[in-house]
């Protein structure tokens, strides 16, 4: 994750760079001085062991789990970005009136499901070539009685699966965004109730993009 191939002590933390694997080294880096130390050894000037200590078959692929952990951290600054905003404008009374914070919002919906992903390659191929480190491979996990076509076609399977079931979520809640806010529930109304100060309809719990219907006198 951290991509440095020397050992040294006062190590900085990488936040940006291109891993060069062929010549064993960190391109066009961002870094911050001995960050990666304190954070490694709580020590500014702790020694932090590179890449180079263990032989090339023993590494991961490096650019994957490096990008993927950043990828992963930086959606989760950018979720925590959006809440203090987010938390700031209602604040205001300006939450939902704010357009170009409702488009960052719907630009986020995808964003929890990336950020599972990346950790999810962060972990998996962050162990290679192990199924369990130093002690098994993944080459010597490997079981004779399942063929490949039948690996292939059960992860065929989920991906159809799951592609159809998000993609119709998505497809649904999109719609209902679209759609905007029913009449009636608009913000400022007179004879609406004052929803947490922001002059929003309290309406009573209902399925979703359905408006309950007034009573019959």
């Amino acid at each position: 994750m951290e991509g440095h191939y020397e050992t040294g002590r006062g190590v900085p933390l990488l936040l940006f760079g291109w891993p060069d694997e062929e010549a064993e080294e960190m391109r066009y880096t961002v870094e911050i001085p001995g960050l990666a130390s304190l954070i490694l050894t709580h020590d500014w000037e702790g020694e932090v062991k590179g890449l180079k200590d263990w032989p090339r078959d023993e590494r991961p692929p490096v650019a994957w789990v490096f990008w993927s952990f950043r990828i992963m951290v930086g959606i989760g600054f950018l979720m925590v970005g959006i809440g203090l905003i987010s938390a700031l404008y209602y604040y205001r009374g300006k939450l939902f009136e704010t357009r170009w914070l409702q488009l960052w919002w719907m630009a986020m919906m995808p964003s929890g499901f990336i950020a599972l992903l990346a950790g999810w390659f962060v972990t998996e191929i962050g162990r290679q070539p192990y199924v369990a480190y130093g002690i098994i491979k993944t080459a010597e996990g490997v079981s004779p009685a399942i063929l490949g076509p039948q690996v292939a076609w059960s992860l065929l399977a989920f991906v159809v699966m799951y592609t159809l079931v998000f993609g119709a979520g998505s497809f649904y809640i999109l719609k209902l965004i679209g759609k905007g806010i029913p009449p009636g529930e608009e913000s400022g109304q007179d004879d609406a109730s004052d929803y947490y100060g922001h002059g929003l309809e309290a309406a009573p719990m209902r399925a979703a993009g359905k408006k309950p219907e007034a009573p019959h006198v």
